[in-house]
C-alpha cells in the first residue's frame, strides 16, 4: 500500500496535488474561519511550503535565528523564497522599530496575501515577486535570464 501512495505521489502533476491539498484543506479553512484564525496567519488550504503547524515551526525557528544565529531586534533581514511567511510572522512580534524585514518569492499568491496582512500593521516587512526560474519553479514569463539582486539590507 504505502508503495502505491508513494508511485502516485510521483506520477500525479504538480498543479493536480495543489488542487487536492486545497479540497482537502476546505473542512478545515471553514471551522478555521468560524472560530476566528488569528490574522497573520494563512489559511491552509494557501500553504504551499512546509508542514506542521504554521505558528509553532515560526516560532521554532525564531529561536534558532536568535539563538543560534545572533539574530538581534535591530537586524535587517533578507530572506530569499519566503514562502507564504511561516519565518516572518514571528519577526513580527521580534524585531524592534528599527528592524526590517525584506522578503521575496515567486509565487505571487502568497507575497500578495502577505503585503495584504502584515505590510499594512508592520511598515518595515516589505514582500516582493520576483520572477526567477529554476528547475523546479519555472518563470511565468517562460525566460530564464541572469539577474542580479541589489537590495540595501
Amino acid at each position: 500500500m504505502t508503495r502505491g501512495l508513494f508511485y502516485l505521489r510521483k506520477v500525479i502533476p504538480r498543479p493536480v496535488k495543489r488542487v487536492i491539498q486545497r479540497l482537502r484543506f476546505i473542512p478545515i479553512d471553514l471551522w478555521e474561519r468560524i472560530r476566528g484564525r488569528d490574522a497573520l496567519t494563512p489559511p491552509r488550504s494557501m500553504i504551499f511550503v512546509g508542514d506542521g503547524d504554521f505558528r509553532k515551526v515560526g516560532e521554532e525557528f525564531k529561536t534558532y535565528f536568535v539563538e543560534l544565529g545572533g539574530l538581534a531586534p535591530d537586524a535587517r533581514v533578507l530572506e530569499v523564497g519566503c514562502g507564504i511567511g511561516r519565518m516572518a510572522v514571528p519577526l513580527t512580534g521580534y524585531l524592534s522599530s528599527r528592524g526590517e524585514c525584506h522578503r521575496f518569492d515567486i509565487v505571487a499568491k502568497g507575497i500578495k496575501w502577505r503585503q495584504a496582512r502584515i505590510t499594512p500593521e508592520f511598515s518595515k516587512f516589505r514582500f516582493l515577486v520576483s520572477d526567477i526560474c529554476n528547475d523546479f519553479y519555472k518563470s511565468a514569463t517562460g525566460i530564464c535570464s541572469e539577474r542580479s539582486l541589489k537590495c540595501n539590507v
